[in-house]
């Protein structure tokens, strides 16, 4: 008996690391017009939706705010602030070329965690999606 409630609290832990929801660029820039994002996450999650950890990408300031309706000063902000936060790495040497360093790990058990830049903002998000309810 003490071993399958072990066992299926276990399950259970398994089960709360997995990723359920995976945002897409469409969604991100409605979150954003909706002001639950700010200009910086929704950067951010583009570079991770077009990007593998390690891929490098030659961004273009004019095309990456009007596909993301954002203003060119907010644009480089949020560079500037995921660079200094070491979500991202970035040269000029012909263009702003970007790359998203490999996951991070959790200093404490191993796994991969969300950087607390964005932390807030998905946890707003996870309460939006569950309907505003406020769940244990």
């Amino acid at each position: 008996m003490v071993s399958s409630k072990i066992n299926q609290t276990h399950h259970n832990l398994t089960k709360m690391n997995k990723q359920f929801y995976a945002i897409t660029l469409d969604e991100a820039i409605a979150q954003h017009q909706k002001k639950w994002i700010s200009a910086t996450a929704l950067l951010y999650y583009y570079l991770r939706i077009r990007l593998a950890p390690g891929w490098k990408m030659t961004l273009h300031q004019r095309e990456i705010t009007e596909k993301l309706g954002i203003p060119k000063t907010s644009f480089y902000r949020a560079i500037e602030k995921l660079s200094a936060d070491g979500l991202i790495e970035w040269e000029a040497p012909s263009g702003l070329v970007v790359s998203v360093p490999r996951m991070e790990l959790s200093p404490t058990n191993g796994t991969q965690y969300l950087h607390p830049i964005l932390w807030s903002q998905t946890k707003t998000l996870d309460w939006i999606r569950k309907g505003g309810k406020i769940t244990p």
